[in-house]
């Protein structure tokens, strides 16, 4: 379907596609390894009952875009603070807090190593692809990154390369 001469770039760009997914999909399972670990470790110091079991929870809704442990946190610090558990509902929204930091901290830099890309270009895209796509715009924002970023190395398009001038 393409060009003779386009085919050992685009053959680079699939390469550097898949190598650069494994490595965004490796750091997001460490970011929701690290999450869920802070949980169970945060909700032990708090008192909370069934820790293990609550920080795996907050495990799995971690992959979730946006709402992330927020979907379980500041529910369950609603009802604390409903019940007139003040301070343990104060508790859960520091850890949350904490959480949350944490994985800000950490995300553009961890994904930028393990992809390639520049911890500034990962927030961008991760901004841009909710801009454009919404909540699934986390993923699609820094897949599509990648996969400009491959074009960019493999030649297929020659921008900040000082070809583009040239034909």
């Amino acid at each position: 379907l393409f060009p003779v001469k386009w085919r050992d770039a685009l053959r680079q760009v699939k390469v550097q596609v898949w190598s650069s997914a494994i490595g965004w999909a490796k750091a997001q399972t460490l970011l929701i390894l690290l999450t869920m670990i802070q949980s169970i470790v945060g909700l032990f110091i708090i008192g909370a009952n069934y820790a293990v079991l609550v920080g795996v929870a907050v495990g799995i809704l971690d992959v979730l875009p946006i709402l992330g442990p927020g979907a379980l946190y500041v529910p369950w610090a609603l009802y604390a603070l409903i019940t007139g558990n003040l301070g343990f509902a104060v508790k859960l929204l520091v850890l949350y807090g904490i959480i949350i930091a944490v994985r800000q901290m950490l995300e553009s830099k961890l994904v930028g190593d393990r992809v390639g890309l520049h911890p500034l270009a990962v927030l961008l895209s991760i901004y841009l692809g909710i801009v454009f796509f919404g909540a699934l715009g986390v993923i699609f924002g820094p897949l599509l990154a990648i996969l400009l970023k491959a074009m960019i190395t493999s030649g297929l398009l020659p921008i900040f390369t000082g070809d583009s001038h040239r034909r």
